[in-house]
């Protein structure tokens, strides 16, 4: 959700609630009148809340385009999906839909751990998901007419090790994102290490 969007959702939320409210309270009940008051009030917070959290149109502009890119990466993603159901080597088509499948739980743990950073992981995913892509489509016409290709037996197991690569490549990248994480749960375990005896101690009368 964006920043520009809470105010009104702010104001929509308040809206239902205090017309009713003031409807149930109301001696007697008048609709009109709980109308009136929950759009006030709905305008009030709306208020309230852009003056408490302004805009922010760089943020807006950041946000914006990391969904694209992450839009364009899935995109990708699925149609590689797709392909690889056409594709006779278990190895390959395997790890084309294990690379795959831990695309989108990457962009997620990106999200969740350092959401500055999900625009530049999906451009850099990109480029490698639009490259297998590619590759993808040659492997299958090779695989369709390989007597139309020099060589093609070679041709086809170059493209099992690149699709292999590809898997190794996410999982590579998932880990080196684990890898900070763990620093800092190592870092907190450490901080929460009870005091040693001695230090309990230390001072203490004999």
């Amino acid at each position: 959700m964006r920043r520009a969007d809470l105010p009104w959702i702010a104001g929509l939320l308040t809206f239902p609630v205090m017309g009713l409210l003031f409807y149930a309270v109301g001696d007697p009940p008048n609709i009109v009148a709980s109308t009136v008051v929950g759009v006030v009030a709905g305008a009030l917070v709306a208020l309230g809340v852009r003056l408490a959290f302004p805009a922010d149109p760089e943020l807006d502009t950041y946000d914006a385009d990391a969904r694209r890119r992450v839009a364009k990466v899935l995109a990708s993603v699925r149609e590689i999906e797709r392909m690889s159901g056409q594709v006779f080597d278990p190895v390959s088509r395997r790890s084309l839909q294990n690379g795959c499948a831990r695309i989108p739980e990457l962009l997620d743990s990106v999200q969740t751990h350092d959401s500055s950073g999900v625009a530049s992981m999906a451009a850099k995913l990109n480029v490698t998901t639009s490259g297998i892509q590619r590759t993808l489509a040659q492997y299958l016409d090779i695989q369709k007419d390989p007597d139309l290709y020099n060589d093609a037996q070679s041709l086809l197991t170059t493209g099992q090790k690149g699709f292999v690569g590809f898997e190794t490549f996410v999982v590579d990248t998932f880990r080196r994102l684990n890898d900070a994480e763990v620093i800092n749960y190592k870092a907190t375990l450490a901080a929460l290490q009870p005091l040693e005896i001695k230090q309990l101690t230390q001072g203490s009368p004999s």
